[in-house]
């Protein structure tokens, strides 16, 4: 087995010292890290335990960091998302930062004022298939160029009730980031 070095074959310092001293030996398996100068055919692998274990410590560190960073991005509001909430796209200027989408706003403002009205979901989603309104996932792939080589909508304006639900139950619309 070959790998790049050490951390790509595990970061589980008890599993990988069990692979390579234990599991492969016995089953004559060969094992090569590149980088980090590691051929099990030669008994100079001295420095591999420590490897490993600096391995699965900075992979446990890097976790935790990025984490608090994401925690902390989500206390100051920030968007994490990677697909931005029907009726929002991201700022141009700052991508953790939603913006109304100029055409989506409308109709998300739309879906709330028919609730208001008493249209039921299913009532507005017969609506919108007669209109010919694109459904969220359809409108996201239009935008990106993605929906001419899309094979996966059958129905692009076929509008249901579960999505005018999902629309109306979202608080990301209530001005909450979750």
């Amino acid at each position: 087995i070959m790998v790049k070095d050490l951390s790509r074959f595990g970061r589980n310092n008890a599993m990988v010292m069990f692979y390579i001293s234990e599991v492969f030996p016995n089953h004559d398996i060969q094992f090569i890290a590149l980088n980090d100068n590691i051929d099990t055919r030669f008994d100079e692998n001295e420095m591999m335990p420590f490897k490993s274990i600096m391995n699965e410590y900075y992979a446990r560190d890097i976790s935790k960091k990025i984490r608090s960073v994401k925690t902390m991005m989500a206390y100051n509001g920030d968007y994490l998302g990677s697909i931005s909430p029907y009726g929002y796209e991201q700022d141009p200027n700052n991508r953790h930062r939603l913006i109304p989408d100029e055409i989506t706003s409308v109709i998300v403002l739309r879906i709330f004022r028919m609730l208001l009205e008493g249209y039921s979901a299913w009532k507005i989603a017969n609506i919108f298939c007669r209109e010919g309104i694109l459904i969220p996932r359809a409108y996201y792939a239009e935008k990106h160029g993605k929906f001419q080589t899309s094979k996966s909508f059958k129905h692009p304006t076929g509008w249901t009730a579960k999505v005018i639900k999902g629309i109306a139950a979202n608080p990301v619309y209530l001005g909450h980031t979750v």
